[in-house]
């Protein structure tokens, strides 16, 4: 289950050198071939077509609509798109550079005109202003302090401070707070129901209970020879059977799987059918380290102690899954290594019960257990259950819905728990959204779990200003030894893999965050 969507530049993360001009991404490990169409499903229906509201189609506002970078994070690098480069003479100020061949489609009301400096600062100005917009709008509310826009193809964006993370793939190469529409569109608040960009696609069809179609435009995209594929359908299946039978008929091109048993068998349909797999976002168990029990270290410390956390990937994960560290191990680069991570989980009853002891708990109290009502998170708490039980801490599982309970009223902005766990809840694609979760002033996510540690804060705060590739993961190493040593209160359980069939005709681009999609280089032989 995931509950916060990718993209928040709330969270801004991510270093990037002084000044960059490259303009190569990630790239298939075979040559593309243009053509086709690509069918896939959506599981839900969608309400609009608005890029930067809730409720709108993932398939228009990545398609349709621009952004000036993305970010590699395989290489840990920025992906530019319509800007050909950026440079950053002093370390608040950037300076984008949009390619000539930057064009609006040619439909009303743009009519292929170029993209200007102009139309991206009013576009982001309309974002913000929007009472509805998501709430990705920290990168231009709370870290800019102006723009500017000198000339038709040169953006200036000045922050307030200088922030490695505002560079990331939560900051200017967000996929939503960086995306740019026609300011007529936002002028006549037309954009929930017309979708007229800069982007690699134009729409031939929506009808957000039945059918998105969108379609290469004719007039090609920012000077590349991308997007490979021509044609993208996606349709409405909301039955999990359903979607199955469709992708066995050859109907669909790829889908992802609910696990690794559903991967099996969707292998079994036919030989040509592959199976993909990568890690995912990890399980977490959030301790409320405000108030008691969870306040005094030791009994933090007694469930790090007493935790399987190879039971837990086994019956949760059914094996599919790695230890993962404050920094998940997608994030190879800044994760520590598995093997001192699983030193950091002993599964050492005697020395949990010990620092329950030392530390005064009362092992007859009965600690409400709130969870998110998704199976897997069922199975994940059930084993945390007995696992804690174990050790003597007595847990009552208190099962919400995900949404309107679970991630609004037990998390989020009013803490509302003592202890909490979910299959899966955040998501990011660098190494300091992790670890904001347990910084005193973590943003987007937040520090749900109410905890302070001044040495780990001021590493963090550190980081953050260290341009320096190597120094800063030197630093972020570091940090996550620290939390380990002081029992941070969230804690990532391990890494799931995740698991997504396709017919071999189909080549995806995997493990590039945003760009690989975003920047359309997967493709299928026609």
């Amino acid at each position: 289950m995931s509950v916060v969507g990718c993209g928040s530049e709330d969270d801004a993360r991510e270093e990037v050198p002084s000044e960059q001009t490259a303009t190569s991404g990630p790239t298939p490990t075979k040559g593309p071939r243009k053509g086709g169409e690509l069918r896939i499903a959506l599981a839900a229906p969608v309400g609009h077509m608005h890029p930067q509201q809730a409720g709108g189609s993932d398939q228009v506002r990545w398609n349709v609509y621009d952004r000036l970078v993305l970010w590699d994070y395989n290489n840990d690098r920025p992906d530019f798109i319509a800007a050909e480069s950026y440079e950053t003479p002093e370390p608040t100020v950037l300076i984008y550079h949009i390619r000539a061949e930057a064009n609006w489609q040619n439909l009303p009301p743009v009519n292929g005109r170029t993209v200007t400096s102009e139309d991206i600062d009013l576009s982001w100005k309309y974002y913000v202003a929007d009472p509805k917009a998501t709430g990705a709008t920290a990168i231009h509310k709370t870290y800019t302090a102006r723009r500017e826009t000198p000339e038709p193809k040169v953006l200036v964006q000045v922050f307030k401070a200088p922030s490695v993370p505002i560079f990331g793939p939560h900051g200017i190469a967000g996929p939503i707070p960086s995306t740019f529409a026609p300011p007529e569109l936002w002028a006549n608040d037309q954009l929930a129901s017309k979708a007229v960009g800069s982007g690699a696609y134009t729409i031939e069809k929506f009808d957000g209970t039945s059918e998105i179609v969108l379609v290469a435009r004719p007039d090609g995209w920012n000077g590349f020879d991308r997007p490979y594929i021509t044609r993208i359908t996606q349709k409405v299946i909301t039955d999990e059977a359903a979607r199955a039978a469709a992708l066995r008929a050859g109907q669909l091109d790829t889908l992802v799987a609910r696990d690794k048993v559903q991967a099996d068998e969707f292998k079994s349909y036919n030989p040509r059918i592959v199976i993909d797999k990568q890690l995912d976002f990890p399980a977490i168990l959030m301790l409320h380290a405000g108030k008691p029990p969870f306040a005094d270290p030791r009994v933090r410390k007694a469930i790090y102690a007493g935790l399987n956390i190879r039971d837990l990937i086994n019956r949760v994960a059914l094996g599919e899954a790695l230890y993962s560290s404050f920094v998940p191990p997608y994030l190879a680069a800044y994760a520590l290594p598995e093997q001192e991570v699983k030193q950091r989980f002993p599964n050492d009853i005697k020395t949990a019960r010990d620092l329950l002891q030392a530390a005064g708990y009362d092992t007859s109290q009965e600690l409400e257990f709130k969870y998110p009502s998704d199976p897997t998170s069922q199975t994940l708490v059930e084993t945390l259950q007995q696992q804690l039980a174990a050790i003597g801490i007595k847990t009552k599982l208190i099962p919400q819905d995900p949404v309107t309970v679970w991630a609004t009223q037990t998390v989020g902005t009013k803490k509302n728990f003592t202890i909490t766990a979910a299959s899966q809840y955040t998501r990011g694609q660098d190494a300091d959204q992790w670890l904001s979760n347990n910084y005193k002033n973590g943003s987007g996510n937040g520090n749900f779990c109410d905890w302070q540690n001044p040495e780990t804060d001021a590493l963090i705060e550190k980081s953050r200003t260290e341009f320096n590739r190597d120094a800063r993961l030197d630093l972020i190493i570091d940090i996550q030894r620290k939390l380990f040593d002081a029992a941070a209160p969230w804690i990532n359980l391990y890494a799931p893999y995740r698991f997504s069939a396709r017919w071999n005709h189909y080549h995806p681009v995997l493990d590039t965050g945003y760009s690989g999609t975003l920047g359309h280089y997967h493709w299928i032989e026609t």
